[in-house]
């Protein structure tokens, strides 16, 4: 069987949605020699996977000299890795490097990660969003949509429609799957054993909407004192002034677990009754499947493919809305253990029916295959 070598570019391989699932990706593809290149630095993640044994490139380069210099850096990297394909994440490695594998003469594929416009972020990001929908036409060979509304939304900003294929993250139902065991572990470590947890996973950002979060469990907790919240992810800790600020004149404020980055996802999904999705924008959310996969009670707000993902419009909340985010928290914790492990149940079922990571992984082979014209 032919190898089909790719160059994944991307700006760097720190911890957020699409570096975790192109990590997924080139640790379990099979008949593919993956190389991934970093525009600007190595990132958490990366030197995790490098440690691992995947092939990482670090350029290191700055905002200040990524747009001179990655070209150059690109086309000496990429003449000796000669790549059958290039697959670039995200919009700055899009336009970067899609230019620079074009200009060489390799077939290139774009991943669009994300679904909500609204919120498109800074100029820069809406400028170079317009930017690739206007070169699509002549630059990718396949757009690759995390999400069917990242589809939507990206033809309406002009990218060509039928470059575009959807295909959504894909989860791992053995490394996230339930566990009595992990589950005692982590609520005697933070003792917790009796208490209902409910839990968050994601790092600080405006998009995430941490403060919605935390005054829907405030609420709630004025009704349900046996209510605790766990967060976990980049900058989500006690020093965050922003957060503390929120609890700070509250009595149930011992009652909140910030605790940052954790390497055992999994193990501290295990630990939780009820999981809640808060996000003000999302593509396909990892995490959401992750936690269905664990077989936990969800909630989630009805951003990118949540909704579609999540297959349960009970527990699907507007964005924004605490005082619905925290009614659907009360009756998951007022619920019967049997029927919110029942419900949880149904969730995994769900993944591992629609989105395991063997039938995601199958469609990029497929795909890698028709780009480079392999039977």
């Amino acid at each position: 069987m032919k190898i089909i070598k790719v160059a994944h570019i991307i700006i760097a391989l720190d911890i957020g949605g699409a570096e975790r699932f192109l990590a997924r990706l080139v640790k379990n593809t099979k008949g593919v020699q993956h190389t991934i290149i970093c525009l600007t630095k190595l990132g958490v993640l990366g030197a995790t996977l490098k440690e691992q044994g995947v092939n990482i490139i670090d350029l290191g380069l700055n905002r200040r000299n990524i747009l001179f210099k990655s070209h150059f850096c690109l086309k000496n990297i990429l003449s000796d890795i000669s790549p059958d394909i290039v697959h670039t994440w995200m919009y700055h490695s899009d336009l970067l490097g899609g230019i620079s594998a074009k200009l060489l003469g390799y077939k290139v594929i774009w991943s669009i990660r994300n679904s909500e416009l609204d919120n498109g972020g800074t100029i820069l990001k809406r400028m170079l969003r317009s930017l690739c929908g206007i070169i699509s036409y002549i630059l990718p060979d396949k757009i690759v949509c995390v999400a069917q509304k990242a589809k939507d939304v990206h033809v309406g900003c002009y990218y060509q429609e039928k470059k575009m294929v959807v295909i959504g993250n894909g989860f791992n139902t053995t490394t996230y799957s339930p566990s009595i065991q992990k589950r005692k572990h982590y609520r005697e470590q933070l003792n917790i054993a009796n208490k209902i947890v409910v839990g968050s996973i994601g790092r600080y950002t405006k998009a995430k909407n941490h403060k919605l979060f935390i005054k829907s469990m405030l609420l709630a907790m004025e009704k349900n004192d046996e209510l605790v919240a766990i967060l976990i992810g980049k900058d989500i800790n006690t020093k965050n002034n922003e957060l503390m600020s929120i609890i700070s004149k509250s009595k149930n404020k011992k009652n909140f677990y910030f605790l940052g980055v954790q390497d055992d996802i999994s193990g501290y999904l295990n630990c939780m009754d009820i999981f809640c999705l808060h996000s003000d924008t999302e593509g396909f959310p990892n995490v959401l499947g992750e936690a269905m996969s664990c077989g936990l009670a969800c909630i989630t707000t009805d951003v990118g493919d949540s909704k579609l993902i999540l297959n349960n419009e009970i527990y699907t909340c507007p964005p924004g809305d605490y005082n619905k985010l925290s009614k659907s928290i009360l009756k998951l914790s007022f619920m019967s253990v049997v029927n919110r492990i029942e419900l949880g149940k149904n969730n995994r079922i769900n993944v591992k029916q629609n989105y395991s990571l063997d039938k995601v992984l199958d469609k990029y082979q497929i795909l890698y295959k028709e780009v480079v014209g392999f039977e």
